[in-house]
């Protein structure tokens, strides 16, 4: 009797983590579609604009955030993963997974900082601007920034929370997108002053 009521316990044991685990896969993954959907929508706003001004670096900005939203999916597909019980090819779980694709959000990020570079170089060489540092640009470049900023404090938040390696290397790339802007607004203030070729340097920053 004692041996049959310590296996019951010991399966009740394990009904409760595989529920904490699934709970804690549902908000992580809850965290990563809201931060997704925020993500795409700057990034559609930057390329938008980035395009109708002739901004190189804001549309470089756009670009980086697209990549924010890709690092997203990534996550997604990670913490769905990494949600999966033990099996008997995983008789650990399937946590690592979640790992993984935070070291792939890296990834993305190495492979966005050259395509940008790469372009913004080009830029340079060319010698050619047609850039307007529009108020509309400057605002755009704004909002976006204080939206990632809301964006990384949110996600570092519920990363440590939910003890997520996901969110909280996906809050680093959020804060890099933020980091860029910046470095983008003052590109638009230099343009603005007379010196065009600082959009194409802003460009290489980011």
């Amino acid at each position: 009797m004692k041996a049959i009521e310590e296996g019951r316990r010991a399966k009740a044991g394990e009904g409760e983590v595989r529920m904490e685990t699934a709970e804690r896969g549902a908000r992580i993954r809850h965290v990563l579609l809201v931060i997704l959907l925020l993500n795409l929508g700057v990034a559609l706003a930057k390329i938008i604009c980035g395009s109708a001004f002739s901004s190189e670096s804001v549309r470089a900005d756009g670009i980086h955030s697209l990549f924010d939203s890709a690092g997203n999916v990534v996550g997604l597909a990670g913490i769905v993963i990494a949600a999966r019980p033990a099996d008997r090819d995983h008789p650990y779980g399937h946590a690592k997974y979640e790992t993984f694709a935070s070291l792939f959000i890296g990834m993305l990020l190495v492979f966005a900082a050259y395509e940008v570079g790469w372009n913004a170089v080009q830029s340079l060489m060319s010698g050619e601007s047609h850039v307007v540092a529009s108020p509309i640009a400057f605002a755009v470049m704004v909002v976006t920034l204080v939206i990632n900023l809301g964006v990384t404090t949110y996600e570092r938040r519920q990363g440590r929370a939910l003890g997520s390696a996901v969110l909280d290397a996906d809050a680093k790339h959020t804060l890099s997108d933020a980091l860029v802007s910046i470095g983008v607004i003052a590109g638009l203030v230099l343009v603005k002053l007379g010196f065009p070729e600082a959009d194409a340097v802003a460009a290489l920053v980011v």
